[in-house]
């Protein structure tokens, strides 16, 4: 497998966040602290900051979390990636030049032409009804989420412009790619969805066509 390395989105900010956090909570320290040697009205003020801080610092944490599991995700992801051989070119992190959306995770050519994969994870059961997306509690509920279908299937259309743009022609297919199946309850599914331990032999057996040259992307990261 070759491979052509963009900055990855989710660990960008998964870092960024988490140095938001520790500035948050060493903040909500000094005021605590300050706020034990005020009296009256000047320790309640100082000790609300604190609690006020402390609750900023749970959202940092949870935001920095999710990225960190993307992030996790994705580096587990291109590690099975590398079984493939040299006929294949993995990009990660593809940024489309000229639109503001974000980035593919990671475009695979070879001489299936182009493939976007899409990397999920998720630690809790999860599933989906054709486009409409859930979790699923354990009540039964299930609780809308963005739909990752409607998302794989705009990177594709996202890659399709920029071929079109480039002057280039090829098949562009999408994947869905889940660390763990197992939480996983599909109905109806409007993309192919494979996991991650099997992406090596589902990216060999996809159907050979035109292939699409990885310099196509290149310079656009």
């Amino acid at each position: 497998m070759q491979l052509i390395r963009n900055t990855a989105y989710a660990g960008v900010q998964a870092a960024r966040l988490g140095r938001i956090a520790l500035l948050l909570a060493a903040l909500a320290v000094i005021a605590y602290l300050a706020g034990r040697q005020m009296e009256g009205n000047s320790r309640i003020y100082a000790h609300f900051t604190c609690y006020l801080l402390i609750s900023l610092v749970s959202v940092a944490v949870g935001g920095w979390l999710n990225y960190w599991v993307g992030d996790l995700g994705e580096k587990r992801l291109l590690e099975k990636l590398r079984a493939l051989s040299d006929d294949y070119t993995v990009i990660t992190n593809w940024q489309p030049p000229g639109e503001k959306r974000g980035d593919v995770d990671f475009i695979v050519h070879g001489p299936h032409g182009a493939a976007a994969l899409e990397c999920k994870k998720f630690t809790s059961r999860f599933g989906c009804d054709g486009d409409f997306w859930y979790t699923l509690y354990d009540s039964g509920y299930k609780k809308r989420i963005k739909s990752l279908s409607s998302q794989t299937q705009g990177h594709v259309k996202c890659i399709q412009r920029h071929l079109k743009r480039a002057g280039v022609s090829g098949s562009v297919q999408g994947l869905l790619v889940f660390s763990n199946l197992l939480l996983g309850r599909f109905e109806n599914p409007t993309v192919r969805i494979v996991e991650a331990g099997d992406i090596a032999n589902i990216i060999r057996s996809l159907p050979p066509t035109r292939r699409i040259e990885a310099a196509a992307f290149c310079g656009h990261s």
